[in-house]
């Protein structure tokens, strides 16, 4: 990513967990290649999100009846950007 996008002041303000970005684009990078800009890097992590609830999920899923499900935190996001919640405030699910 480029230092504009990745260290703006905006960002970093909306950014709230003391790794910063950083645990988010080492996961990113587990899958795929570095991203280019600010856009692609929040769809990666929102991708990349999608696949670790899946492993989860089915994890939970293999351990009945020890585990019976998941219990999600933050299903839904406040804000138009990439948070931890499963929907989106703008379209819907996220893909």
């Amino acid at each position: 990513m480029n230092n504009d996008s990745e260290n703006s002041v905006a960002k970093k303000h909306r950014q709230k967990s003391y790794t910063g970005n950083g645990l988010i684009l080492k996961h990113i990078r587990q899958y795929y290649k570095k991203p280019v800009n600010f856009q692609v890097f929040v769809r990666l992590s929102q991708e990349t999100q999608a696949k670790g609830l899946k492993v989860a999920i089915r994890t939970h899923i293999n351990k009945q009846p020890h585990c019976m499900g998941n219990l999600f935190w933050q299903l839904n996001d406040w804000w138009p950007e990439g948070l931890v919640g499963v929907l989106s405030i703008i379209t819907g699910t996220k893909n």
